[in-house]
């Protein structure tokens, strides 16, 4: 499923028309901390600002492609075993 993730957040960056930040630099953060997380480089606290970022990019992002983003991230870090 993180696969699946990473591969949509990778979609969203070349589909988003970059007029709000959330989307357009939140999707790369998440995207970062992701890939430190599956590599193991990272904490708590990593997984942790994964799910403020999720957040916050779910609930600002101006359209519903930066929305969904942000809320399949949290969604799978809320139901994935691996993350």
């Amino acid at each position: 499923m993180t696969d699946v993730i990473f591969s949509f957040l990778d979609f969203v960056q070349k589909i988003s028309c970059a007029q709000c930040i959330p989307c357009r630099i939140g999707t790369k953060r998440m995207q970062e901390v992701l890939s430190e997380i599956l590599a193991g480089s990272i904490d708590e606290d990593g997984e942790r600002l994964l799910r403020l970022l999720a957040e916050d990019i779910g609930y600002s992002s101006k359209c519903d492609l930066g929305r969904l983003a942000g809320k399949s991230v949290d969604t799978c870090q809320e139901n994935c075993v691996s993350l």
